[in-house]
């Protein structure tokens, strides 16, 4: 995040805090001696995300991470199954992408 801001991109901050909290927010902020825009959202929830496509003009989107456990990996070594959320956000993304004209689509 810190290096998207740092390279002129404007970012804005989707979680549902489920497993984070706005001090991450805030740190990145400290770093980056700016505001950063931050919307409490769930990815699952359609109408709340159109909000936020609406809100902001946005273009590209970034999935950093989705519910995870941090010592999964080494303790149990199969593969991971994709998350049927990622794939439902990334559609979500591009539907609403082209609905409302984002993106330069």
């Amino acid at each position: 995040m810190v290096e998207l801001i740092e390279n002129g991109y404007n970012v804005v901050i989707l979680d549902n805090l489920h497993n984070s909290s706005t001090e991450a927010v805030r740190r990145i902020e400290a770093i980056v001696g700016k505001s950063v825009p931050f919307e409490k959202v769930d990815l699952t929830d359609f109408e709340a995300v159109k909000g936020v496509f609406e809100k902001y003009d946005v273009d590209s989107v970034i999935h950093f991470a989705g519910l995870k456990v941090r010592l999964r990996s080494t303790y149990n070594t199969t593969p991971m199954i994709p998350d049927p959320t990622i794939t439902q956000f990334l559609s979500l993304c591009g539907y609403l992408c082209s609905v409302l004209n984002v993106g330069g689509g």
